[in-house]
């Protein structure tokens, strides 16, 4: 699987290190350069070799607020995430912020594990960020193509289909299997022992045929051991319910703004 790429900006080498160390004994990324100042990062000219940049403000020689907005100005291809960290907001920075398409977060003693998760999150609100509404046939069909579940196999179509159902039920099906299998069988006209079988034959030949990035995101690493039929849809089904929440009370706040 290819890793995203990080350059860090900090100058807390130990953390820098810890957080490589981190990042190799997962799957996600992996930080290929760091610089301690912000005078190094402006010599660096511009970020086009990377998918993630974290920098922290507080860098000496040059605040890395500064730095960025400089070597921006050369970056012909840019990152997917920005990430500026700072032990507090103001008004200027969260302008700068705005202006410079960074995104914010607090740091006061940030834990390895808890910046590594919050580059998870950000990565899958980013994803989020560019859609108007919830449209959920095409939601589900989004989240199984990231995942990288494969058409060829008619356990995808059962996925599809269950996943529509649960979107629409206040249930929690996926606690119940032997129903879903049986709503599956009498939707598709087949028995439920073979809906069990397909839908555990899409989930491992697709996911051994992927690139595994957003599927790790979601289910961690399961290089020995694929999510079961279960799990799959307990995962699928929560995320599709936070991003309708997450679309759905961001055209609230906007609607709101223009009162």
């Amino acid at each position: 699987m290819k890793r995203k790429t990080i350059l860090i900006a900090h100058n807390n080498l130990k953390l820098i290190q810890k957080m490589q160390e981190y990042c190799r004994q997962r799957d996600l990324y992996s930080i290929i350069d760091y610089v301690l100042d912000g005078e190094e990062l402006v010599k660096m000219h511009d970020l086009n070799d990377y998918d993630i940049v974290i920098v922290k403000d507080a860098l000496t020689n040059i605040p890395g607020i500064y730095a960025l907005e400089t070597i921006l100005f050369n970056t012909k291809k840019r990152p997917e995430l920005i990430v500026l960290l700072t032990p507090f907001t103001t008004e200027f920075i969260q302008s700068k912020c705005d202006q410079l398409g960074l995104i914010h977060v607090n740091e006061l003693e940030i834990g390895i594990e808890e910046l590594y998760n919050i580059i998870n999150h950000l990565e899958i609100k980013a994803m989020l960020d560019n859609q108007s509404f919830f449209d959920s046939q095409r939601a589900v069909i989004n989240l199984l193509k990231k995942i990288g579940l494969l058409k060829v196999y008619i356990g995808y179509t059962y996925f599809e289909y269950i996943l529509n159902v649960m979107l629409e039920s206040s249930e929690n099906l996926y606690k119940r299997m032997h129903t879903i299998y049986k709503m599956i069988g009498e939707h598709f006209n087949v028995t439920p022992a073979s809906v069990e079988k397909a839908m555990r034959t899409c989930i491992r030949s697709s996911l051994s045929k992927s690139d595994g990035f957003y599927a790790q995101m979601l289910f961690g690493n399961y290089h020995d051991s694929y999510p079961s039929n279960s799990i799959f849809l307990q995962v699928c089904i929560n995320t599709l319910k936070e991003q309708k929440s997450y679309i759905v009370n961001k055209q609230i706040q906007k609607s709101l703004r223009k009162i």
